[in-house]
């Protein structure tokens, strides 16, 4: 579990749970308290973008990455748009990239998609998008 609102209020915290004995343990805190945000995991790290962040009071486009081993949470590069209730998924087999789907940004839905460059921890836009805006979307890979 990583970040969420607790009364409205978005938190760092995160959790990690043992699938041996079925129990839940705090695991370091992400930098910036977030919720409606999207998370996933490619290489060891856990890309966490996007998002609603108290600091900001609004919707994020920041991007920190988790170390697995150690539950370390850092920033790295901004996304190019803010975006909330957004899709962030590792697509690929041998070449693996992290693409920020959709999302929503002040009551609109988006279409756009970026793509993380995971040794630069930086972002792009990509050359394609959606054809129609969505966001809160399910996806399976």
């Amino acid at each position: 579990m990583i970040g969420r609102d607790v009364g409205y209020v978005p938190t760092g915290r995160m959790g990690k749970y043992n699938t041996r004995t079925g129990n839940w343990s705090e695991w370091g805190s992400l930098v910036h308290g977030r919720y409606k945000h999207g998370c996933t995991l490619v290489e060891g790290k856990i890309i966490v973008a996007g998002g609603s962040n108290r600091e900001i009071r609004n919707v994020d486009k920041s991007t920190e990455v988790i170390s697995v081993e150690t539950g370390i949470s850092r920033l790295v590069g901004d996304m190019y748009k803010e975006r909330t209730e957004l899709a962030l998924v590792t697509v690929g087999a041998q070449w693996q990239r992290v693409l920020a789907i959709g999302g929503d940004k002040d009551g609109r839905g988006l279409s756009s998609v970026e793509i993380f460059d995971k040794h630069d921890e930086t972002w792009s836009l990509a050359p394609f998008s959606m054809k129609e805006a969505r966001h809160s979307m399910a996806y399976a890979t």
